[in-house]
């Protein structure tokens, strides 16, 4: 909860907003309008009361799971996890030693290409048997990519979603400290959707509050003249802007939710690609403006493509937004569209601070590391890499040509056949 004595850019100009009517209306518009103002402010505080209980949520769920996913990644006892169809999710450096391929590789691949010719069955039997029972016990022979055959322990549990946090073992027998590993791996796993699941929860509560003071703020500015350039009017805009900028910060953490939940989805259509950037456009310029950034978009041609135009626009949304946050005043933020081959691809480049080769490959990853003040964090790229592999696309960042950072997105041009 905020201190008494802390107020809120929202409720600042809240204030100021209330002091300027008051001055300037009538009796009756002032009657009016106080009652209007009483009810912003009410639904203001409750916002400001929730926001400031779901970033100490947040922030303890973060700091929860990245110690966890460090301790995981250094723990000397190989442990890996599946889904139902033996697919590698999750291995930590030990695992990867093991079998003898980078983390980075073994990502998506099926188990079943590092067993023994003829030994699936036990590998499915264990899995069935441990989704029945919650946990399971076997042994395997694991073939490495150095070509040696392996004589291995898996012990397995299942968690609620189908996953199979498993430990890997190559002397007969778990240990204890192994098949602990996996258990307190399954409940912290289970711990983070629970927090997941209030974070989306408290996301949705949000949004009733929020959308009260939008509607008021809007109310009172139609009560004015369509013409008045009073200093009033430049406090009506600022609130909008205000509650249009929580709005989209509340949209992120609702689909970070989701796809953290494994529920979030796209649901593709043909669709013009020129229309869709102008029309991003013109919703982030009110951003760059007020911070003195300049946009530009190039694009030659029109094109369909298969995509969600709502999903891609919210990943074009955030990547501007980072962009421009990141940008020195008067700066120029290019926006540059091409088509190569089959597919559509999609420049965002700021000439703001760098980001050091090291950080690239997590730059886009739900907890990435990096150091500093002005370092290049938020859902909003994390959110980004998800809807365009959703979209069967890849994202990546480079180094601008001088200086800054440029995100490459590509997406398909063509839907697939039949579709």
């Amino acid at each position: 909860m905020m201190s008494p004595c802390t107020q809120s850019p929202l409720a600042v100009e809240l204030a100021r907003l209330q002091q300027l009517v008051r001055v300037s209306a009538g009796r009756a518009d002032a009657a009016e309008l106080e009652r209007l103002f009483q009810h912003v402010r009410l639904h203001q505080i409750e916002l400001e009361n929730q926001l400031a209980e779901l970033h100490e949520t947040k922030a303890a769920l973060e700091d929860s799971s990245h110690g966890f996913a460090e301790l995981l990644a250094a723990t000397p006892i190989a442990f890996l996890t599946l889904d139902g169809q033996a697919v590698i999710r999750e291995v930590n450096r030990a695992g990867a030693r093991l079998i003898g391929l980078d983390r980075t590789l073994l990502l998506g691949t099926p188990l079943l290409s590092f067993v023994e010719p003829g030994g699936s069955a036990p590998l499915w039997e264990h899995l069935r048997s441990c989704a029945e029972s919650g946990h399971a016990t076997t042994e395997l022979r694991l073939v490495t990519r150095r070509d040696v055959t392996l004589c291995m322990q898996l012990t397995s549990v299942c968690t609620k979603e189908g996953l199979f946090p498993t430990t890997l073992a190559d002397v007969l027998g778990p240990s204890e400290a192994e098949a602990e590993l996996a258990r307190v791996k399954a409940e912290a796993h289970d711990a983070i959707k629970v927090h997941e699941e209030l974070l989306l929860t408290l996301t949705h509560d949000l949004r009733g509050p929020l959308s009260s003071i939008l509607l008021g703020t809007e109310i009172i500015r139609r009560s004015r003249p369509p013409h008045d350039r009073r200093s009033d009017r430049k406090q009506i805009d600022r609130i909008g802007h205000a509650g249009e900028r929580m709005r989209w910060l509340i949209d992120d953490l609702l689909v970070a939710s989701a796809i953290e939940l494994g529920s979030f989805e796209i649901h593709p259509r043909l669709v013009e690609v020129r229309p869709l950037l102008d029309a991003t456009i013109e919703i982030v310029s009110p951003i760059a403006s007020s911070r003195g950034v300049r946009l530009e978009l190039t694009t030659a041609e029109l094109w369909s493509a298969p995509l969600d135009p709502e999903r891609l626009q919210q990943a074009l949304v955030d990547l501007l937004g980072h962009a421009i946050k990141f940008a020195p005043e008067e700066a120029l933020v290019g926006l540059l569209a091409t088509r190569t081959g089959e597919e559509v691809e999609v420049v965002i480049h700021d000439p703001g601070p760098g980001v050091p080769d090291s950080q690239l490959p997590s730059l886009f990853d739900r907890y990435p590391k990096g150091e500093g003040r002005r370092r290049r964090t938020g859902l909003g790229l994390f959110i980004a890499r998800s809807i365009v592999e959703r979209h069967g696309g890849r994202i990546w960042a480079e180094r601008g040509p001088a200086e800054g950072l440029a995100i490459h997105l590509t997406i398909p041009a063509r839907a697939p056949a039949g579709s």
